[in-house]
């Protein structure tokens, strides 16, 4: 990835979506690229979608897609954590990283999204 990445990047936007955590049966697990991998990335900005443990929570009771139902305090926890991966690698190249609420409309979080590019 990080070659494509290289040779892309200089005629397109590149946007590489990542889930470094993941809901377990016994828990979360976290499985983020190393920092010198992602540094060979080279990201100019890092976008985090987010909403509330209640939407969470309503997105997977209408459509599952294989994930299993969790708590509010799970979804909270996820999405902090999911946070916590990008601040970290943010900090690591002093690039902003910036957080969306995705519980918005759509078309104003699309407008929003493409206005950054």
């Amino acid at each position: 990835m990080v070659e494509w990445t290289a040779k892309v990047r200089g005629s397109s936007h590149v946007i590489i979506d990542s889930h470094p955590v993941t809901k377990e049966r016994y828990g979360f697990r976290v499985t983020p690229y190393s920092l010198a991998d992602f540094a060979r990335l080279a990201p100019t900005k890092i976008w985090v979608l987010y909403c509330s443990p209640e939407v969470t929570l309503e997105r997977i009771g209408s459509d599952a897609a294989g994930r299993p139902m969790i708590s509010p305090e799970e979804a909270r926890m996820h999405t902090q954590m999911q946070a916590s991966v990008a601040i970290t690698y943010g900090m690591s190249l002093g690039v902003p990283v910036y957080f969306f609420d995705s519980a918005r409309d759509r078309e104003d979080l699309l407008a929003e999204l493409v206005s950054r590019f």
